[in-house]
């Protein structure tokens, strides 16, 4: 088992979030020169995350954040739920994705690659809108894009699945673990002040198990058996709580 390691992902980037808490955040990983994994949404369409004024300066931000080494996500496309499907990992019963045509998902993909092109951003990892994609979803990302990195799933390391290398994102809470690497999935649009301190002095006090993207290894490796214990957990605890 490896030692415990971590990485910050940021979710729901889009020009009308909540830019003091975004701000809030970037200044304490800037601290501790923690590069997240950022997922930017292409066209964001939800209500639900249009918090401030439209940001005129949205695409230099991130390309000010590719530049900084950040790692960018291709966030779905304008992240609405169109269905009550779960797709692949059975997480929540809503997507964006999930159970539509592969040419309707290639035309989304497309459509959303085609926004990031033309900001000149080159996304690296997938990131599904509430965690809900089908294989038709991993078939469209090749056919239009490079991106050949998905960020989710459950495993205590990277794995390789569907032609796709894998980094696990589990939980949303820094929290320090005994072994693995974990992905801690924030939402800078929705934290509090005592979310803020929180982050800030799990990163103080393990800052040393900070994981950054260059250092990954990727192999083909298989779901581990625990990763595969880990997924069938999740889907029983939030069947329970439903």
């Amino acid at each position: 088992m490896m030692n415990f390691k971590f990485f910050i992902r940021l979710d729901d980037a889009c020009p009308r979030m909540h830019s003091e808490n975004w701000k809030r955040v970037l200044k304490i990983l800037n601290t501790f020169d923690i590069k997240p994994i950022i997922a930017v949404i292409p066209d964001n369409q939800d209500e639900s995350l249009m918090y401030d004024k439209e940001n005129e300066k949205f695409w230099n931000l991130v390309k000010d954040w590719q530049n900084q080494d950040f790692i960018i996500g291709l966030h779905g496309y304008q992240h609405n739920y169109v269905n009550n499907e779960s797709g692949i990992l059975k997480i929540n019963n809503f997507s964006e994705f999930s159970a539509l045509t592969l040419a309707d998902q290639v035309e989304k993909i497309s459509k959303a690659f085609a926004i990031f092109e033309s900001h000149e951003i080159k996304p690296k990892v997938w990131i599904a809108p509430g965690h809900s994609f089908d294989l038709n979803t991993l078939k469209a990302i090749k056919t239009v894009t490079k991106i050949n990195i998905v960020s989710d799933g459950f495993d205590y390391r990277t794995y390789f699945s569907n032609d796709f290398f894998w980094i696990p994102a589990q939980i949303n809470t820094p929290f320090k673990m005994p072994f693995g690497l974990w992905t801690f999935c924030l939402h800078p649009n929705t934290m509090s002040d005592n979310d803020f301190r929180d982050l800030e002095i799990f990163l103080r006090e393990n800052i040393k198990s900070s994981k950054n993207f260059n250092e990954l290894f990727f192999d083909n490796k298989k779901q581990s058996y625990l990763g595969f214990i880990m997924m069938i957990s999740i889907r029983l605890i939030r069947k329970i709580l439903r």
